[in-house]
Protein backbone atom coordinates (compact mmCIF):
# COMPACT_ATOMS: atom_id res chain seq x y z
CA UNK A 1 0.00 0.00 0.00
CA UNK A 2 2.93 2.48 0.69
CA UNK A 3 4.43 1.44 -2.59
CA UNK A 4 1.14 2.41 -4.41
CA UNK A 5 0.75 5.51 -2.72
CA UNK A 6 4.21 6.82 -3.25
CA UNK A 7 4.45 6.13 -6.62
CA UNK A 8 1.04 7.78 -7.43
CA UNK A 9 1.81 10.62 -5.54
CA UNK A 10 4.93 10.50 -8.20
CA UNK A 11 2.34 10.88 -10.58
CA UNK A 12 4.21 7.83 -12.33
CA UNK A 13 1.52 6.49 -14.68
CA UNK A 14 0.84 2.73 -12.95
CA UNK A 15 -1.33 -0.49 -13.06
CA UNK A 16 -1.85 -2.04 -9.73
CA UNK A 17 -1.57 -5.93 -9.65
CA UNK A 18 -3.05 -8.56 -7.07
CA UNK A 19 -1.88 -12.08 -6.96
CA UNK A 20 -4.38 -13.81 -5.04
CA UNK A 21 -2.71 -17.80 -4.17
CA UNK A 22 -5.42 -19.03 -2.60
CA UNK A 23 -3.48 -20.07 0.35
CA UNK A 24 -5.65 -18.24 3.13
CA UNK A 25 -9.22 -17.58 3.67
CA UNK A 26 -9.04 -13.48 4.32
CA UNK A 27 -7.06 -13.17 0.66
CA UNK A 28 -10.14 -11.23 -0.77
CA UNK A 29 -9.95 -8.67 2.11
CA UNK A 30 -6.79 -7.95 1.03
CA UNK A 31 -7.64 -7.62 -2.75
CA UNK A 32 -10.52 -5.93 -1.62
CA UNK A 33 -8.24 -3.10 0.21
CA UNK A 34 -6.48 -2.53 -2.91
CA UNK A 35 -9.42 -2.35 -5.66
CA UNK A 36 -10.90 0.12 -3.17
CA UNK A 37 -7.87 2.59 -3.13
CA UNK A 38 -7.44 2.11 -6.76
CA UNK A 39 -11.40 2.83 -7.60
CA UNK A 40 -10.92 6.00 -5.25
CA UNK A 41 -7.43 7.30 -6.99
CA UNK A 42 -8.47 6.17 -10.62
CA UNK A 43 -5.92 3.78 -10.91
CA UNK A 44 -6.34 0.69 -13.61
CA UNK A 45 -6.48 -2.48 -11.09
CA UNK A 46 -6.04 -6.25 -12.24
CA UNK A 47 -6.74 -9.64 -9.83
CA UNK A 48 -5.27 -12.46 -10.90
CA UNK A 49 -6.54 -16.14 -9.09
CA UNK A 50 -3.46 -18.60 -8.86
CA UNK A 51 -4.40 -22.29 -9.43
CA UNK A 52 -2.24 -24.04 -6.65
CA UNK A 53 -2.26 -26.77 -4.88
CA UNK A 54 -3.17 -25.89 -1.48
CA UNK A 55 0.21 -26.03 1.04
CA UNK A 56 2.22 -25.16 -1.65
CA UNK A 57 5.99 -24.00 -1.13
CA UNK A 58 7.05 -20.22 -0.52
CA UNK A 59 9.02 -20.78 -3.93
CA UNK A 60 6.31 -22.51 -5.79
CA UNK A 61 4.25 -19.22 -4.88
CA UNK A 62 7.19 -17.11 -5.69
CA UNK A 63 7.76 -18.11 -9.20
CA UNK A 64 4.15 -18.57 -10.37
CA UNK A 65 3.41 -14.89 -8.88
CA UNK A 66 6.14 -13.29 -10.61
CA UNK A 67 4.79 -15.01 -13.86
CA UNK A 68 1.77 -13.62 -13.54
CA UNK A 69 3.25 -10.55 -13.20
CA UNK A 70 5.33 -10.57 -15.83
CA UNK A 71 2.26 -11.59 -18.23
CA UNK A 72 0.75 -8.41 -17.55
CA UNK A 73 3.82 -6.31 -17.56
CA UNK A 74 3.81 -6.55 -21.33
CA UNK A 75 5.87 -2.60 -21.41
CA UNK A 76 5.92 -1.50 -17.86
CA UNK A 77 8.05 -1.93 -15.21
CA UNK A 78 7.38 -4.44 -12.49
CA UNK A 79 7.33 -2.72 -9.36
CA UNK A 80 7.44 -4.63 -5.56
CA UNK A 81 7.55 -3.37 -2.25
CA UNK A 82 10.60 -5.48 -0.52
CA UNK A 83 12.47 -3.47 2.04
CA UNK A 84 15.40 -3.58 3.87
CA UNK A 85 14.18 -6.64 6.30
CA UNK A 86 12.96 -8.66 3.50
CA UNK A 87 16.79 -7.98 2.31
CA UNK A 88 18.51 -9.49 5.30
CA UNK A 89 16.42 -12.49 5.65
CA UNK A 90 17.20 -13.35 2.40
CA UNK A 91 20.80 -13.61 2.54
CA UNK A 92 20.83 -15.51 5.99
CA UNK A 93 18.30 -17.94 4.53
CA UNK A 94 20.71 -18.31 1.67
CA UNK A 95 23.72 -18.71 4.01
CA UNK A 96 22.40 -21.06 6.22
CA UNK A 97 21.53 -23.43 3.38
CA UNK A 98 25.13 -23.43 2.33
CA UNK A 99 25.44 -20.53 -0.46
CA UNK A 100 29.00 -19.47 -1.52
CA UNK A 101 30.19 -16.63 -0.25
CA UNK A 102 31.95 -15.63 -3.28
CA UNK A 103 28.20 -15.11 -4.84
CA UNK A 104 25.82 -14.75 -2.76
CA UNK A 105 23.38 -12.15 -3.54
CA UNK A 106 20.36 -10.01 -2.03
CA UNK A 107 17.49 -8.86 -3.58
CA UNK A 108 18.26 -5.94 -6.21
CA UNK A 109 16.87 -2.59 -6.58
CA UNK A 110 16.95 -3.34 -10.40
CA UNK A 111 17.57 -6.16 -12.32
CA UNK A 112 15.85 -7.77 -15.12
CA UNK A 113 13.91 -11.43 -15.85
CA UNK A 114 12.46 -13.02 -18.28
CA UNK A 115 12.80 -9.76 -20.67
CA UNK A 116 11.29 -7.53 -18.03
CA UNK A 117 12.52 -4.71 -15.70
CA UNK A 118 12.00 -5.15 -11.90
CA UNK A 119 12.81 -2.75 -9.63
CA UNK A 120 12.10 -2.65 -5.56
CA UNK A 121 11.97 0.89 -4.90
CA UNK A 122 11.93 0.71 -0.73
CA UNK A 123 14.97 -1.93 -0.83
CA UNK A 124 16.57 0.51 1.51
CA UNK A 125 14.18 1.27 3.77
CA UNK A 126 13.24 -0.10 7.24
CA UNK A 127 10.02 -2.38 8.39
CA UNK A 128 9.56 0.51 10.65
CA UNK A 129 10.18 3.67 8.33
CA UNK A 130 7.50 2.05 6.06
CA UNK A 131 5.60 1.47 8.69
CA UNK A 132 5.76 4.84 9.79
CA UNK A 133 5.07 6.37 6.19
CA UNK A 134 1.66 4.36 6.72
CA UNK A 135 0.46 6.28 10.05
CA UNK A 136 2.10 9.81 8.50
CA UNK A 137 -0.04 9.35 5.15
CA UNK A 138 -3.20 7.74 6.81
CA UNK A 139 -2.39 4.43 4.46
CA UNK A 140 -4.11 1.47 5.66
CA UNK A 141 -2.75 -1.70 5.80
CA UNK A 142 -3.40 -5.40 6.17
CA UNK A 143 -0.99 -8.42 7.59
CA UNK A 144 -1.05 -11.87 5.46
CA UNK A 145 -2.05 -13.93 8.30
CA UNK A 146 0.72 -16.65 6.63
CA UNK A 147 3.58 -14.40 8.20
CA UNK A 148 2.93 -15.83 11.82
CA UNK A 149 2.86 -19.27 10.79
CA UNK A 150 6.34 -21.08 12.01
CA UNK A 151 6.24 -23.74 9.21
CA UNK A 152 8.11 -21.71 6.94
CA UNK A 153 12.24 -21.13 7.68
CA UNK A 154 11.87 -17.22 6.54
CA UNK A 155 9.06 -16.77 9.15
CA UNK A 156 11.32 -18.28 11.79
CA UNK A 157 14.40 -16.27 11.25
CA UNK A 158 11.76 -13.01 11.17
CA UNK A 159 10.36 -13.84 14.10
CA UNK A 160 13.06 -15.92 16.62
CA UNK A 161 16.70 -15.52 14.74
CA UNK A 162 16.47 -11.52 14.06
CA UNK A 163 14.59 -10.24 17.43
CA UNK A 164 17.56 -13.18 19.51
CA UNK A 165 20.19 -11.14 17.00
CA UNK A 166 18.88 -7.44 17.89
CA UNK A 167 18.72 -8.48 21.27
CA UNK A 168 22.16 -9.74 21.72
CA UNK A 169 23.58 -6.64 20.03
CA UNK A 170 21.61 -3.69 19.58
CA UNK A 171 22.08 -1.95 15.91
CA UNK A 172 23.11 -5.55 14.63
CA UNK A 173 20.09 -5.88 12.08
CA UNK A 174 21.60 -2.85 10.12
CA UNK A 175 25.77 -3.74 10.64
CA UNK A 176 24.99 -6.98 9.20
CA UNK A 177 22.65 -6.09 6.04
CA UNK A 178 25.69 -3.37 5.34
CA UNK A 179 28.31 -6.68 5.98
CA UNK A 180 26.34 -8.37 3.35
CA UNK A 181 26.08 -5.60 0.70
CA UNK A 182 29.56 -5.16 1.06
CA UNK A 183 30.43 -8.68 -0.14
CA UNK A 184 27.78 -8.37 -2.65
CA UNK A 185 29.75 -5.24 -3.85
CA UNK A 186 32.93 -7.15 -4.83
CA UNK A 187 32.13 -7.07 -7.92
CA UNK A 188 35.69 -8.63 -10.00
CA UNK A 189 35.96 -11.68 -7.69
CA UNK A 190 31.84 -12.43 -7.72
CA UNK A 191 31.67 -11.94 -11.48
CA UNK A 192 35.15 -14.24 -12.08
CA UNK A 193 33.67 -17.04 -9.60
CA UNK A 194 30.49 -16.78 -11.69
CA UNK A 195 32.09 -17.60 -14.46
CA UNK A 196 33.68 -19.93 -13.40
CA UNK A 197 30.64 -22.01 -11.74
CA UNK A 198 29.13 -21.57 -15.39
CA UNK A 199 31.95 -23.27 -17.25
CA UNK A 200 31.83 -26.20 -14.81
CA UNK A 201 28.05 -26.77 -14.93
CA UNK A 202 28.65 -26.95 -18.66
CA UNK A 203 31.93 -29.55 -18.30
CA UNK A 204 30.24 -31.56 -15.69
CA UNK A 205 27.45 -31.92 -18.20
CA UNK A 206 29.70 -33.12 -20.62
CA UNK A 207 31.14 -36.62 -21.58
CA UNK A 208 34.45 -35.70 -20.41
CA UNK A 209 33.21 -34.92 -16.90
CA UNK A 210 34.63 -32.95 -14.01
CA UNK A 211 38.05 -33.79 -12.21
CA UNK A 212 37.48 -34.42 -8.58
CA UNK A 213 40.61 -33.78 -7.72
CA UNK A 214 41.29 -29.85 -6.96
CA UNK A 215 37.42 -29.42 -6.23
CA UNK A 216 36.60 -28.33 -3.13
CA UNK A 217 33.12 -28.95 -1.86
CA UNK A 218 31.78 -25.38 -1.69
CA UNK A 219 32.13 -25.40 -5.30
CA UNK A 220 30.70 -28.48 -5.97
CA UNK A 221 27.58 -27.03 -4.41
CA UNK A 222 27.65 -23.86 -6.25
CA UNK A 223 27.70 -25.68 -9.37
CA UNK A 224 25.06 -28.21 -8.40
CA UNK A 225 22.86 -25.22 -6.91
CA UNK A 226 23.46 -23.30 -10.64
CA UNK A 227 22.05 -26.52 -12.38
CA UNK A 228 19.43 -26.88 -9.85
CA UNK A 229 17.72 -23.92 -10.42
CA UNK A 230 14.26 -23.38 -9.01
CA UNK A 231 14.86 -26.68 -8.13
CA UNK A 232 18.01 -25.93 -5.10
CA UNK A 233 15.19 -24.89 -2.02
CA UNK A 234 13.82 -28.91 -2.50
CA UNK A 235 17.53 -30.29 -1.26
CA UNK A 236 18.18 -31.60 2.11
CA UNK A 237 20.97 -31.94 4.22
CA UNK A 238 21.12 -35.71 3.82
CA UNK A 239 22.13 -34.39 0.28
CA UNK A 240 25.05 -32.28 1.29
CA UNK A 241 26.44 -34.67 4.18
CA UNK A 242 26.47 -37.68 1.59
CA UNK A 243 28.34 -35.64 -1.50
CA UNK A 244 30.32 -33.97 1.23
CA UNK A 245 31.82 -37.42 2.11
CA UNK A 246 32.23 -39.15 -1.41
CA UNK A 247 33.63 -35.97 -2.56
CA UNK A 248 36.32 -36.84 0.36
CA UNK A 249 36.73 -40.23 -0.29
CA UNK A 250 36.96 -40.39 -3.80
CA UNK A 251 39.35 -37.06 -3.55
CA UNK A 252 42.46 -40.01 -1.45
CA UNK A 253 40.96 -43.11 -3.52
CA UNK A 254 39.46 -42.30 -6.43
CA UNK A 255 36.89 -44.89 -5.02
CA UNK A 256 33.56 -44.59 -2.67
CA UNK A 257 30.63 -46.31 -1.38
CA UNK A 258 28.13 -43.77 -3.27
CA UNK A 259 27.50 -44.42 -7.12
CA UNK A 260 24.99 -41.32 -7.24
CA UNK A 261 23.81 -39.19 -5.37
CA UNK A 262 20.17 -37.96 -6.59
CA UNK A 263 18.83 -34.62 -6.12
CA UNK A 264 15.30 -33.03 -6.62
CA UNK A 265 13.76 -33.13 -10.61
CA UNK A 266 14.85 -36.52 -11.86
CA UNK A 267 18.88 -35.79 -11.68
CA UNK A 268 21.77 -37.45 -10.38
CA UNK A 269 25.49 -36.51 -9.50
CA UNK A 270 27.22 -40.11 -11.06
CA UNK A 271 31.13 -40.44 -9.43
CA UNK A 272 33.08 -42.30 -12.07
CA UNK A 273 36.80 -42.72 -11.16
CA UNK A 274 38.05 -39.54 -11.09
CA UNK A 275 35.24 -37.82 -12.48
CA UNK A 276 31.78 -36.09 -12.08
CA UNK A 277 29.01 -36.59 -14.36
CA UNK A 278 25.22 -34.53 -14.08
CA UNK A 279 22.62 -36.77 -15.79
CA UNK A 280 19.27 -37.99 -15.68
CA UNK A 281 18.77 -40.09 -12.80
CA UNK A 282 18.64 -43.90 -13.53
CA UNK A 283 17.01 -44.63 -10.39
CA UNK A 284 20.01 -47.83 -9.93
CA UNK A 285 22.63 -47.00 -7.18
CA UNK A 286 20.89 -43.83 -5.64
CA UNK A 287 21.57 -42.50 -2.22
CA UNK A 288 20.49 -39.18 -0.62
CA UNK A 289 21.25 -40.19 3.16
Amino acid sequence: MVLLHSLHQLNIIIHAAYINHRQREDADLDRKLIEDCCLRNEIPFTSIALKVATGASEKALRQLRYEALFSLAKNFTVATAHHAQDNLETYLFRLIRGADPRTIKGIPAIQTRGGVKLISPLINFSKEEIKAYAVKHKIPWREDSTNQSMKYARNRIRHELLPLLEDLRPGSLKRMLDFFKAIQHLQPEKTRNELDISKNATIINSKAGLPIQGLDFLSLKSILDHLLGERACRTTKAHWQSLRRQLKSRKLTKSGTLKQVQFPGGFALRFQGDRLYWERSTGKQIVAG
